[in-house]
């Protein structure tokens, strides 16, 4: 990457986050509110794939004028995450987050951390998964996130010290993988997002009714180490600094099935259950990333025809 747009974008968002911490939150909101309608405008890379996945999904359910209107939700929606990614090791300070955050189903987290076991916890890009990941550090110390590198190395460093700040363990996505089975064969638990599109080493899955490529790393670490797979989603409620983080059904590996039909069986039924959360909230998930870019053997083979 070219170092003076490396540091050019890093003094960007430092001078936002300079502002943004610096103002009430509720005028933080707005200024974030202001960085996301300008986003809409101005983004049209981004807000086109949007507008391709909406109709790809929807298809005649929704009209172009309501496929447009939903993205500027989401554009409105990340700039308010933005304002709280770059505010939350405030947010997350003592038990702050009781004051905002509702859990649902946590006895069921509850009853399998109890047993020891390893807990591989999946989650989308819906809502807010930064603050997802954050809360689940102050409960569950030793939390662990899989996170990408990002292109930019100084903005990088100053993510991995904001998911730190909160006690956030950070795993890179790439060149980890010893450490990782470490934590998790030690009864470790971590947090990996599952829904973006996987070029290699896949397998293809209905996401959405549509088939997407699917990572089988996911699968292939629960039946290595035994772990127990908990979906689970942080979504907004309201317009505001309201969210509800929801549990859902654990999964368990089948150690002694056919390693492919698992693999298949497990990567299905998670997809599903963050499924239900992004068609109930389909404002919150980020349709500009190209999910289903990787087609199928088959659709490939029949373009060659």
């Amino acid at each position: 990457m070219n170092i003076i747009r490396a540091i050019f974008e890093y003094a960007l968002l430092r001078g936002a986050e300079l502002i943004l911490k610096s103002v009430p939150l509720d005028t933080a909101y707005l200024v974030g509110k202001g960085i996301g309608i300008l986003s809409f405008h101005i983004d049209r890379r981004h807000r086109r794939v949007g507008m391709q996945n909406l109709k790809m999904v929807f298809g005649q359910r929704k009209s172009r004028g309501e496929r447009r209107s939903l993205l500027r939700k989401l554009y409105l929606h990340l700039g308010m995450v933005f304002v709280e990614m770059v505010r939350m090791t405030r947010l997350l300070r003592g038990n702050n987050h009781r004051r905002f955050i509702e859990l649902v189903g946590f006895e069921r987290v509850e009853s399998l951390l109890a047993t020891g076991r390893p807990v591989i916890f999946v989650t989308a890009h819906i809502g807010n998964w930064e603050l997802l990941g954050g809360v689940m550090s102050v409960l569950y110390p030793k939390f662990y996130s899989i996170a990408r590198t990002m292109d930019n190395p100084f903005i990088d460093r100053l993510l991995v010290k904001n998911r730190e700040s909160v006690g956030m363990g950070v795993l890179k996505k790439h060149g980890s993988g010893r450490r990782l089975l470490d934590v998790l064969r030690g009864g470790g638990r971590i947090g990996i997002l599952v829904d973006q599109n996987t070029p290699v080493d896949n397998i293809f899955v209905d996401f959405l009714g549509v088939k997407a490529s699917t990572a089988r790393a996911v699968p292939l670490l629960a039946l290595k180490t035994n772990a127990a797979i908990m979906p689970g989603c942080c979504y907004r409620k309201g317009d505001g600094l309201r969210y509800v983080i929801e549990a859902g059904t654990p999964i368990y590996p089948d150690v002694k099935a056919e390693r492919e039909a698992e693999v298949h069986r497990i990567a299905k039924e998670y997809t599903s259950q963050i499924e239900r959360w992004i068609m109930a909230h389909p404002e919150q998930w980020l349709w500009l990333h190209r999910r289903w870019k990787t087609r199928p053997p088959e659709e490939e083979d029949g373009k060659r025809v």
